[in-house]
């Protein structure tokens, strides 16, 4: 797999991206497990996902969170193998610090994602 140093950070990521929408639904947890490992055998090191990333199950006031909550545990022995990106801006939730890119909804989100 061919890779692109990211501007001057020095990581260096493959070509191909792993995006993770899916996972949730209708990608199932054990198929997206599967195919996040199959992804990281071919050399895909970089891997998207996003706080509100379920599937298409999505809508507004959803939990949101499930990608990534799959991709941890897919990458629970394999973390140090990958560039891992995710995105925080979308709403989950009616109120004003409930999206967007306000000190307390990144904070917020992060503390989610992480976990």
């Amino acid at each position: 797999m061919k890779t692109k140093r990211m501007g001057r950070t020095g990581l260096k990521v493959s070509e191909m991206c792993l995006g993770t929408m899916t996972f949730g639904t209708p990608v199932g947890e054990a198929d997206a497990i599967r195919l996040t490992h199959a992804a990281i055998d071919l050399g895909i090191n970089f891997i998207d996902t996003a706080n509100v990333y379920e599937g298409y199950a999505r809508y507004l006031g959803s939990r949101g969170g499930v990608a990534e909550e799959i991709v941890g545990k897919a990458l629970r022995d394999r973390r140090d193998r990958v560039i891992l990106a995710t995105k925080v801006a979308a709403p989950v939730g009616p109120g004003p610090q409930d999206r967007g890119l306000s000190g307390v909804h990144l904070l917020r989100e992060l503390d989610r994602s992480l976990k």
